[in-house]
């Protein structure tokens, strides 16, 4: 089942997914720390897999590498947060949301919460918390260079109106098809999200997520 969301330019398609009460945290590696950059929030209690690829943006940020690198890495931290539920404390929190555009990430939390997560609770008492979703692997299996519209947000400090306003432009950015891999669990397969389709996009100096489905 899918869900489709257009907000002001910003499309999510989304697959409705569940999570698997006992209490089993993340896969850590206690030897390896968060490198922390000045663009994007690290991610919440986070597993030995969204550690060491939060710490490739990181050095990709650091050593100034090409956009398509950093796009890409922005891709896999996106998925790794937001497809991972077992680090999560409730349906209503939502990851992924330092790699949405500011304006939208209110708006895509809500939605998230209301069409993506719903299926927490259900899963978590079914299966045991163990059994919540866990990205082991998110691969690119291929990219391509695109040309976007999109709605953005002019706030009132910006606009020569004196009233916010949304504005489209044309960004550019690259379309990905990626595959997902996730640590075992009791849940079904059909209820993961194991392929997307993501557009990243460049956004004032920043690459941040445009679409996925």
């Amino acid at each position: 089942m899918k869900k489709i969301l257009q907000v002001c330019g910003l499309c999510f398609t989304l697959l409705l997914v569940g999570c698997g009460a006992e209490e089993e945290e993340v896969e850590k590696d206690p030897t390896i720390e968060i490198v922390e950059n000045s663009l994007y929030a690290s991610p919440k209690d986070p597993s030995t897999y969204q550690t060491k690829t939060f710490n490739e943006l990181s050095e990709a940020l650091t050593d100034n590498e090409d956009g398509e690198m950093i796009a890409t890495l922005v891709a896999k931290n996106f998925c790794a947060d937001f497809y991972t539920l077992k680090n999560k404390e409730s349906a209503n929190d939502v990851g992924g949301l330092t790699y949405i555009p500011e304006a939208y990430q209110e708006e895509f939390k809500n939605y998230a919460a209301a069409y993506v997560y719903t299926q927490y609770t259900s899963i978590e008492e079914e299966h045991g918390n163990k059994h919540l979703f866990e990205v082991t692997e998110v691969s690119v299996e291929t990219i391509q260079e695109e040309t976007f519209l999109y709605n953005k947000y002019v706030d009132v400090t910006q606009s020569d109106t004196g009233a916010a306003y949304y504005e489209e432009v044309v960004v550019e950015g690259f379309q990905m098809d990626i595959s997902l891999v996730y640590k075992d669990t009791d849940v079904s397969e059909s209820d993961m999200k194991m392929n997307a389709t993501i557009q990243i996009m460049l956004l004032d100096g920043k690459y941040v997520v445009l679409a996925v489905e």
